[in-house]
């Protein structure tokens, strides 16, 4: 500790004498060693990570100090900074350079289906006039700038974080044509040369193009709003807790982020012939008949209540969370008396706020249930952060809601004290919750991806981890603790986002770098991206069917 003191101190005197326009080698170092500060002394999942194999930092420093330090230009600083923390394969420890310059083509988007990079959506206006009738949805990419795609997949997966394996590489394929470079290296020139198979041919033709630019080289101001605050206040309850993908997600570039489906209640998958809905906005939600009785569908982007109009923006927060609850119970209510199996769509779900999801939980059990159960950061900094919080929402102190922080609270200076890292099991709710007024009593099955995560890890968890529904699709991202911003880098500004806790399912295995299991396995087809998803649609149809007596 008195050796990096001495460093920090050395690299605060330098810009008053330099004032250099980039980084020196002592402001890389002091970075850094500040963040391998927070990460020693606040990340919760820090001995997890050690004992399971994953990432020390005993081994890491060594491995990355003289690249950080040595690194010959800012944007290099930025990556090696990002690679570093890639390694703990923790999506909700995120690392984010002080501007916001992308490049990115806007017609095209990527996708890794079935191991290859294809072409998932074309905005053909958008093309450029060489390219126009020459792509089709489903041709795979098989080179990008000479190199193949695989061994670019490579390169770009060290730059996403995420707690799976399968999560980082296809997060990593969506940037295939679209970088943020504060985040990865972009494309020298602005223009890229691709070769694409068409179809299931042996054909292969090369194309370029250039592509769109947008954002700033130079340090943003704005960009600094997504890590620098603390949550504080009226939305204590609702927000410290946040269990969200979008640090992952802030990876791809907005313009080319398909935001149609990711986190978002519209549906990718083409509905049945025939079918009765009962609502399209803000989720959709419908049935249709089959020879067994009517079949439910409903689709839970996140647990996050947004505004999603202009009247839902003049809702107060706790207001919002109880308008879309409501949606929820009324669609719920429909399904119940309409149905008899219930297909609940929480893929590329980009989780939420563990409270209102274990409310949302109960709109389909049986019997009285546990919420998510954590174990905490428990240190100084811990307890005073979360008695701040505390002190401030004293307006709540006679609810039930400002009594179950107080015990966790209590419970984490009481573990920092006896000098524990983590707490005990605990949580943000009573011991037990009670099913809502309105209950789902059918067979459910809810379908799950590798970028379902963290709320979208929890609830298929929960769910199945009760008894109450079968799993269907791939692993879960494996994104398990809940997330909270820390001051951003004294030089560099970079800012960090950082796992503070540890939660787990019911039978006790974490989250973190498990995620949810499918009990069936599907893994989605290039058709499947190409006609709608109908055979995905065919199969969970008739894996519910089996569950109907």
């Amino acid at each position: 500790m008195i050796k990096f003191f001495l460093i920090l101190i050395a690299a605060i005197v330098q810009p008053v004498l330099a004032s250099p326009s980039f980084l020196t080698p002592e402001q890389k170092r002091s970075d850094f060693h500040q963040l391998i500060n927070y990460i020693e002394n606040s990340y919760g999942p820090k001995l997890y990570k050690e004992e399971q194999g994953i990432a020390s930092l005993k081994t890491l420093v060594p491995k990355y100090e003289e690249m950080i330090v040595q690194s010959e230009t800012d944007d290099q600083f930025y990556h090696r900074m990002t690679q570093f923390v890639t390694e703990f394969k923790d999506g909700h420890f995120g690392i984010r350079a002080p501007y916001d310059y992308m490049q990115y083509s806007e017609a095209l988007n990527t996708d890794l289906i079935e191991g290859k990079v294809i072409i998932s959506k074309i905005e053909e206006d958008k093309l450029p006039e060489s390219l126009k009738g020459r792509l089709q949805v489903g041709d795979e990419i098989v080179s990008v700038n000479g190199t193949s795609t695989q061994e670019v997949l490579d390169e770009l997966q060290t730059y996403v974080a995420s707690g799976m394996a399968n999560s980082a590489r296809r997060v990593a394929a969506w940037t295939l044509l679209a970088r943020r470079t504060g985040r990865m290296p972009g494309f020298e020139g602005g223009k890229v040369e691709f070769e694409v198979r068409k179809g299931d041919s042996k054909i292969k033709e090369t194309l370029s193009m250039e592509l769109q630019e947008k954002g700033s080289k130079l340090p943003n101001v704005e960009i600094q709003g997504l890590t620098d605050g603390r949550v504080r206040g009226e939305s204590f309850f609702a927000d410290v807790a946040n269990l969200s993908t979008e640090i992952m997600l802030d990876v791809v570039p907005t313009p080319v982020l398909d935001r149609s489906f990711i986190c978002s209640g519209g549906t990718r998958i083409e509905k049945p012939e025939g079918a009765t809905v009962i609502m399209e906005k803000p989720f959709v939600a419908y049935y249709w008949a089959t020879d067994k009785g009517n079949i439910g569908y409903l689709r839970v982007p996140h647990y996050s209540p947004r505004p999603e109009s202009e009247d839902e923006k003049k809702l107060s927060p706790s207001e919002l969370h109880d308008f879309r609850f409501e949606q929820y119970e009324y669609a719920v209510s429909e399904l119940e008396k309409n149905t008899v199996g219930l297909i609940i769509d929480q893929d590329h779900n980009c989780g939420g706020n563990v409270t209102w999801l274990e409310q949302f939980l109960g709109l389909f059990m049986n019997e009285p249930y546990k919420p998510q159960q954590f174990r905490f950061r428990a240190s100084r900094e811990e307890y005073v952060d979360w008695s701040s919080n505390l002190k401030e929402s004293e307006y709540a102190k006679h609810t039930l809601s400002y009594q179950w922080w107080e015990n966790v609270v209590e419970l984490v200076k009481k573990h920092w004290l006896a000098g524990d890292f983590l707490t005990d099991f605990s949580a943000f709710a009573p011991d037990l919750y009670k099913p809502n007024r309105i209950t789902y009593t059918k067979p459910i099955i809810v379908l799950i991806d590798e970028l379902s995560g963290s709320g979208g890890d929890a609830f298929p968890g929960l769910i199945q981890g009760y008894g109450r529904a079968k799993l269907l699709g791939t692993t879960t991202s494996g994104l398990g603790g809940h997330v909270v911003p820390m001051p951003a880098l004294t030089f560099s500004r970079m800012t960090i986002s950082m796992t503070k806790s540890l939660f787990y399912r019911p039978d006790g295995t974490p989250i973190e770098n498990n995620g949810a299991v499918p009990d069936i396995d599907y893994v989605m087809t290039v058709d499947d991206v190409k006609y709608g998803y109908r055979a995905y649609r065919e199969f969970y149809t008739q894996k519910i069917l089996e569950e109907i007596q």
